[in-house]
């Protein structure tokens, strides 16, 4: 019998087998990935010393993509409390190929979550590739809850917790502060009689959205949706260009000025682009908040509308929704992307051709001042919800909650002060309190705000703040 030819299976790993796999074959399906702003990809050359891509570390897209997961260099930066016996134990050896050590190099840690004091870290196996989730601290869950789901709770923060004091030492809080509204995203209503412009618009930036650090505007383009009277300028960014924008969209910053094609004013104006809810949308309402311009934003613009909730509203089973896709199966064109003017004049093709009425489009628009708000219900929750994570431990609270209460502007402190002020009473009433848009301040459902009260009463009521 021949001997077996030594060769890589599909994980990576070296294993005995009469035919070799073909490596090449295997990761042919990679050229098929679209993304609509992909600054990372272009011709794959990967930097072994910045997180790679899926190719060289499989699930690497899904930490990139987590709001909760920093995957930049700077994850490193900052004090932890780890502990030793519980990080080496789970460095022992990797979960999926039971290989190991796992090693702590710079270019194998891939990211961190933080957790309070503790957190995970991100490890890809030297062996296999794959990445692990490495607690660097003690961990406990509630005995009382054994099926619950969720993530554990880390010790330190259970313990940090406890020793929390009310004293003006720890906290000069004197008042409670207005709730932050959390956006809502729903229909806006009122426009059906109105006289609308529908603007179908596209945006390069220097970068995509990395760890909430929004990039800066390269390109703006629109077109008017009936008359298809355009606009589109270049600008002159204050933030770098990454490498990966500048080949993708081909616009270089070289300290000329301020380029502009034309200039066409519309009233009512309801912003559509596609699949530019989280990326768009965000970027052009940071614009206009940091230009002072935000309130005139919102007198010209009336709503937005992202184009891939019409698209499938109007297409309900095909396969994908990306611009590129939808070029071709509605219009049997391909799809310059990365160009601004080119990619809104290719979406409004797509919506003629698709015979998206002005009905189809009012459906799914939202208020645009929603961006907004949700950046500072974002920035609030970064601040206030890690010393919450110690009522979640206790299970006095879920982490839902947890996130509507922080992100409306109350931390710990504040919740201890309203109930040494007001009790019970007060803490129900501040927490269904209604916002700036009428909603409650963290929650419509009585039951759970009930429940919750009682619980953390209970727990104020048993620890000493003196």
């Amino acid at each position: 019998m021949e001997d077996s030819i030594g060769c890589l299976d599909r994980r990576g790993r070296f294993t005995k087998q009469s035919t070799p796999i073909d490596v090449s074959s295997s990761l042919c399906f990679v050229e098929n990935i679209e993304i609509e702003h992909n600054y990372d990809c272009g011709n794959h050359v990967c930097d072994l010393d910045e997180t790679g891509c899926e190719i060289c570390c499989p699930g690497i897209g899904r930490l990139v993509e987590s709001r909760n997961v920093n995957t930049s260099r700077t994850w490193s930066s900052g004090r932890r409390l780890v502990e030793w016996a519980v990080l080496l134990d789970n460095l022992k050896f990797c979960k999926q190929c039971n290989m190991g050590p796992l090693l702590l190099t710079n270019e194998l840690v891939k990211g961190e979550m933080k957790c309070g004091l503790s957190g995970y870290l991100y490890v890809q196996c030297s062996s296999c590739m794959e990445l692990n989730r490495v607690p660097y601290g003690s961990q406990h869950s509630d005995p009382s809850k054994p099926k619950a789901k969720g993530m554990p709770s880390f010790s330190v923060n259970t313990k940090l917790g406890a020793e929390i004091s009310l004293g003006d030492q720890d906290a000069d809080i004197h008042q409670i502060p207005n709730a932050t509204s959390k956006p809502t995203f729903s229909k806006v209503e009122g426009l059906m009689n109105t006289s609308t412009s529908f603007i179908v618009m596209d945006l390069e930036t220097t970068d995509l959205i990395r760890q909430n650090v929004i990039p800066h505007i390269t390109q703006i383009a629109a077109v008017e949706h009936e008359t298809g009277s355009q606009f589109s300028c270049y600008v002159v960014p204050k933030a770098p260009i990454s490498s990966g924008a500048e080949d993708i969209t081909g616009i270089m910053w070289d300290g000329t000025n301020l380029r502009l094609k034309g200039k066409v004013k519309f009233n009512n104006a309801v912003l559509i682009a596609h699949n530019r809810k989280k990326f768009d949308f965000r970027i052009l309402s940071n614009a206009a908040d940091k230009s002072k311009l935000f309130n005139l934003y919102l007198e010209s613009c009336v709503g937005c509308i992202d184009s891939i909730a019409v698209m499938k509203y109007k297409f309900p089973k095909l396969p994908k929704y990306s611009q590129p896709y939808l070029a071709e199966h509605v219009c049997n064109k391909n799809c310059n992307a990365h160009n601004a003017l080119d990619d809104v004049s290719m979406l409004n093709e797509i919506s003629k051709e698709a015979k998206v009425s002005s009905v189809d489009l009012l459906k799914h628009t939202y208020s645009p001042g929603d961006h907004l708000l949700q950046e500072n219900f974002n920035k609030n929750k970064l601040r206030n919800l890690p010393i919450l994570h110690f009522l979640i431990g206790q299970g006095v609270v879920k982490m839902t909650t947890a996130e509507n209460i922080s992100g409306s502007g109350l931390n710990f402190d504040h919740l201890k002060l309203i109930w040494k002020r007001e009790g019970e009473d007060g803490l129900t009433n501040v927490l269904s309190a209604k916002n700036s848009i009428g909603k409650p301040r963290v929650s419509s459902d009585k039951k759970l705000v009930c429940s919750f009260v009682q619980k953390l009463s209970q727990l104020f009521a048993d620890t000493s703040f003196d």
